[in-house]
């Protein structure tokens, strides 16, 4: 059995590599990082998983004269151009969404929106990925109105594109899933800390901060020794 800490990571793109449209969008990585106090561990942690996402500031882009909201979606990704504007819009398109802003006003259209994240096959279990993206949100909640995940199957063999995960196949044999199952199971963590799916949005989860639940915290976050058979 391995004892060890958890603890996370974050990687910010160079200053000098935002400009133009790319500084209204910023992609973050976080790394889950495992600590093994075991005498024959190596002395450094080992990455366990990642969480990529960006921190969109919608408001900025109102006081560029440069941009308008239209320009940075459209040149940044298809899911802006499908999704950014009704995001960030929600109050003119669906009233389920309006309800999830803090305020309809201005300066509060910021938003987070994780769309990659994995997890070495024997961490998994123990909710380690619902303590990351809390942490998530402890850390960058400040001037962001509302986070969005991407809802995608956690599949074995997704792990296989991800070479520093060293998957063995021998110990981890691939089996065929379900995927609408894989994305149910996830949608009922996710719901454990306040993120809800919202008619319109079918692929994306939802959480407004200022009502996240202080409990949640108490009950995944501050515990972050783990034990791994």
């Amino acid at each position: 059995m391995r004892k060890g800490q958890l603890h996370f990571n974050y990687q910010f793109d160079s200053p000098s590599t935002m400009e133009g449209v790319s500084k209204y969008i910023n992609p973050v990585t976080t790394n889950l990082l495992f600590k093994d106090f075991s005498e024959e561990a190596p002395d450094e942690s080992e990455k366990i998983g990642e969480i990529v996402f960006d921190r969109v500031f919608t408001d900025h882009i109102i006081l560029d004269e440069k941009y308008t909201v239209f320009d940075v979606f459209d040149e940044d990704s298809d899911f802006y151009a499908t999704y950014g504007f009704k995001i960030t819009n929600g109050y003119e398109y669906h009233k389920s969404l309006k309800n999830r802003w803090k305020d309809l006003g201005y300066g509060e259209t910021n938003f987070i929106y994780i769309y990659e994240y994995w997890l070495k096959p024997e961490f998994r279990g123990q909710k380690i990925m619902l303590k990351a993206i809390l942490d998530l949100i402890d850390q960058f909640q400040r001037g962001i109105s509302l986070f969005v995940i991407m809802i995608k199957p956690v599949l074995e063999s997704e792990i296989l594109r991800y070479p520093e995960v060293n998957y063995e196949i021998e110990k981890h044999p691939i089996r065929k899933y379900d995927e609408a199952l894989s994305e149910q199971k996830l949608m009922n963590h996710l719901s454990e800390i306040g993120f809800e799916k919202i008619e319109g949005f079918s692929d994306l989860m939802f959480l407004n901060p200022s009502e996240l639940d202080f409990e949640v915290y108490e009950q995944f976050e501050l515990s972050k020794r783990i034990e791994i058979v």
